[in-house]
């Protein structure tokens, strides 16, 4: 515990518990919304319209780019802020059945 260390202090580089914070958060990841058409054409026999979003929303409290930390490598769990946080995409679409 480095709570009672000085700001100053040189091994405050080293893993310790000085900025740990809570890690707590919301994710909706995917949502898909989407719509068929009847159809009474003798071309087109089915159509649908629909819409997605991956990575929605993050509802969290977290000063980092990604509450979703990773658990490999030689330090699990810790925040170094060396990587992209996840990308929101979005994507329209038409499917039709002729």
């Amino acid at each position: 515990m480095t709570a009672n260390e000085p700001i100053n202090d040189f091994n405050a580089a080293f893993i310790s518990s000085r900025y740990l914070e809570k890690g707590d958060y919301i994710r909706l990841d995917n949502i898909t919304l989407s719509y068929q058409f009847k159809m009474n054409n003798e071309y087109v026999k089915s159509l649908r319209v629909y819409a997605t979003v991956n990575n929605a929303f993050v509802i969290t409290d977290y000063q980092g780019l990604d509450p979703e930390v990773t658990l490999g490598g030689s330090t699990p769990g810790l925040d170094n802020r060396n990587y992209y946080p996840q990308t929101r995409t979005f994507m329209l679409g038409v499917n039709v059945d002729f």
